[in-house]
């Protein structure tokens, strides 16, 4: 028999996970990009504007999908949100 967890048991680690995939992600896709902005300046000997260009839509582009990921965790009832006070 399989078990699953119920949001009850998850305690938040589905949430936990999530955002440290995306950071990753964020790290890596930046890294990326920039590795190959900065390589195409060599060639074309633009330095440092491709790398900064290419660094911007790589940021750009993970910051819609950061949005994308968290827009539908917002709670529906603000009045249920817990406060720290």
């Amino acid at each position: 028999m399989v078990q699953t967890n119920s949001p009850q048991q998850d305690n938040g680690k589905g949430a936990i996970l999530r955002c440290l995939s995306l950071g990753t992600e964020l790290l890596g896709v930046l890294g990326v990009s920039s590795y190959l902005g900065y390589k195409l300046d060599e060639t074309f000997d633009t330095f440092p504007w491709l790398m900064l260009s290419s660094f911007f839509v790589g940021f750009l582009g993970m910051l819609y999908m950061i949005l994308k990921d968290a827009w539908p965790m917002q709670p529906k009832d603000p009045s249920r949100v817990r406060r720290w006070t």
